[in-house]
């Protein structure tokens, strides 16, 4: 990482649930992925409803490595603005109810990534799809770099963490 300012990624809840010791997938990416975050100088990003939402599942794991990005000061607390077109997209999208309601529970996310550098890390290739699908509806989601486990975190993390390779407005990478 170079000097000044951190690159910010807010770090799904899933991915904090599923970060152990354990040498088994998924809780070894996961963790890795946290490691890689702490190690090259990223900061995390926490929004309110994201902080309420790890609380109700992290793991141990997850809890230790919050306190030491804590202690780092690798933790930028975020007050994100609603993204309304996002919004209205979601509502006028003419998704299944099961859809909309992933939507509507992950929007948080989104909007907490746009109100800092526009980078989410997740397990979630489902959400991301909805999203990438939304993302014609809304300029902010189209800048939105969203990264799965399928698509290798780490070594987006080690490459710099640009946005472009992995934007929702583009085709998932491979």
């Amino acid at each position: 990482m170079t000097r000044g300012r951190a690159v910010g990624i807010v770090v799904d809840a899933c991915v904090a649930q599923s970060a152990s010791p354990n040498i088994a997938e998924p809780a070894r990416s996961c963790r890795d992925v946290l490691d890689a975050i702490y190690s090259q100088g990223y900061a995390a990003v926490m929004s309110p409803d994201l902080q309420a939402e790890w609380k109700r599942h992290y793991s141990n794991y997850s809890r230790k490595w919050l306190r030491q990005m804590l202690g780092r000061k690798q933790v930028r607390r975020v007050s994100p603005q609603e993204i309304l077109d996002l919004r209205a997209a979601i509502q006028n999208s003419g998704l299944s109810a099961r859809k909309q309601a992933a939507a509507d529970k992950d929007l948080h996310l989104v909007e907490a990534a746009a109100s800092d550098d526009r980078r989410i890390i997740s397990r979630d290739d489902k959400a991301r799809a909805i999203f990438a699908g939304l993302s014609a509806e809304s300029r902010p989601l189209r800048q939105v770099a969203w990264v799965t486990m399928s698509s290798n975190p780490t070594g987006w993390l080690s490459g710099g963490a640009h946005r472009a390779s992995h934007e929702l407005g583009q085709p998932p990478p491979r």
